[in-house]
């Protein structure tokens, strides 16, 4: 997840952890037991069930070895006594984070096929062909650059740490400070051309907020429509509740949340090259 996170997407959605406490666990073994609800999720979202499990044997507070979220199973560190009264507190949500993490996703991979780059930062390397001047354009913007490398027509490495300068590191904009194609060379005095090599770090060094907020938005719809036809939540004294709606409701949701994208994806940062 790059853009956004588990804990944006249910606070704009309002599905916030539902506590469970003093819950009688069902045994299917004597280190296996199951909740009653549903997956389990993480109520402090810091991508670790463990603990946000508790699980008492008999009153007495048990290791929680390991923790199947969407089967609401809970494997203890050491066998249970044969007819113990085992009790657990846990939080759960009927959309549970796997299918916030899928949708966050799909989303991710929205925002970057409109945008036709990456925002988060990550590491590239571009091999460039220059026939022309000392500057050339990078794919994406820059944050940093590890090495310039230049070669000529023929591919022999002539400079492995070619002095350089960034014009513009929103456009991947450089130009190389000692070498320049198009110029005639020996023997021939024919024009050559280079080959620059560049390893960078691309991206943003903080994702923007647009993108961050489209993120939620899509990966919001994409829930919606995955879940919102088979529930929707409510509150009651703090008990989530689910309750059916019907298919035009339904449908009247969906094309507002999807005109709500597309108009946000108009408003993404583009990708624009300078030559």
């Amino acid at each position: 997840m790059r853009y956004t996170s588990i804990r944006d997407v249910r606070s704009f959605n309002g599905w916030y952890p539902i506590a469970v406490v003093g819950e009688s666990a069902s045994m299917l073994s004597d280190t296996l037991i199951k909740t009653q609800r549903r997956p389990i999720v993480d109520f402090d979202w810091d991508g670790d069930l463990l603990d946000d499990v508790v699980v008492y044997v008999d009153g007495a507070q048990v290791g929680v070895a390991s923790v199947d979220a969407e089967r609401g199973e809970i494997s203890l560190a050491s066998p249970a006594p044969q007819g113990s009264v085992i009790t657990c507190d846990y939080y759960w949500h009927p959309v549970g984070d796997g299918e916030i993490s899928l949708a966050i996703e799909a989303a991710e991979a929205e925002i970057d096929a409109t945008a036709g780059m990456r925002f988060d930062a990550h590491t590239r390397s571009e091999r460039i062909k220059l026939h022309h001047g000392s500057e050339l354009s990078l794919s994406a913007p820059i944050i940093s650059i590890q090495s310039v490398k230049v070669y000529d027509q023929r591919g022999a490495l002539i400079d492995s740490a070619a002095e350089y300068e960034v014009l513009d590191a929103e456009s991947g904009l450089i130009r190389l400070l000692r070498h320049s194609a198009g110029r005639p060379a020996p023997p021939w005095y024919l024009t050559r051309s280079l080959e620059v090599e560049v390893s960078y770090t691309a991206g943003y060094q903080q994702v923007p907020e647009s993108v961050r907020n489209a993120a939620i938005l899509i990966a919001s719809y994409w829930l919606a429509l995955r879940v919102g036809g088979r529930i929707v939540f409510g509150d009651d004294y703090g008990e989530a509740l689910s309750v059916g709606f019907s298919s035009e409701d339904l449908s009247r949701r969906l094309r507002a949340m999807r005109e709500e994208v597309e108009r946000v994806k108009k408003s993404l940062p583009r990708r624009v090259a300078r030559s």
